[in-house]
């Protein structure tokens, strides 16, 4: 018999996350953060946080994430606790 040959190949990924603070998102007060900041639709904080729509709001349902309603009841997520709790999905989470 001869010899098995094995290969590790490892890959590295980095992140870079860009937010401009533009005309494109509402400016508004979190309640939760006590402070006036930008709030996103839920199409884009699923966009910049790399989960799901429905991760997002299972995170707004369960207060991780803060949260306001517009007038209309259009769901605006605060941008500060989505980039602070930003990490792709199952990375550093605990079952």
């Amino acid at each position: 018999m001869g010899k098995i040959r094995r290969t590790k190949i490892v890959v590295e990924t980095e992140r870079l996350l860009v937010v401009r603070r533009g005309r494109a998102r509402t400016q508004g007060w979190c309640e939760g953060c006590g402070a006036g900041v930008a709030l996103v639709g839920l199409e884009e904080a699923a966009i910049l946080s790399g989960r799901s729509q429905r991760e997002i709001v299972r995170r707004v349902e369960s207060g991780s994430l803060h949260f306001k309603e517009s007038p209309r009841g259009v769901l605006l997520i605060c941008l500060d606790s989505l980039l602070a709790g930003a990490r792709p999905e199952g990375e550093g989470e605990q079952a």
